[in-house]
């Protein structure tokens, strides 16, 4: 588990072990994804260009017709989600094994 204090402006330092873990340098962003019962989950803004070919490296539209807007939107859906299963931490994953849910 990480701790920060909010500071009379409303800012957060982001401990040293999770920076390494979402990848992220001074100056860059992040965004908290509002979850279940009172819960965020913290990400990193990457460029759009980190997308690119992100369908066919997940073995999407293989020289096949183009992909759906739903095909696109359920491949790019799949990376977020193998991304936040490797920045939980493993005091997540052992409660969300105990309660049967995913680790937020």
């Amino acid at each position: 588990m990480y701790r920060s204090k909010i500071t009379s402006k409303g800012q957060i330092t982001l401990p040293a072990e999770l920076r390494k873990a979402l990848g992220v340098k001074p100056g860059e962003e992040v965004v908290f994804l509002p979850g279940e019962n009172s819960s965020f989950r913290i990400r990193r803004v990457g460029p759009i260009d980190e997308l690119y070919g992100i369908v066919r490296k997940l073995g999407y539209a293989q020289d096949g017709p183009p992909l759906t807007d739903l095909e696109m939107k359920e491949a790019i859906g799949e990376h977020v989600a193998e991304l936040d299963e490797a920045t939980k931490s493993d005091a997540g994953r052992r409660r969300a094994k105990r309660s049967g849910k995913r680790a937020a």
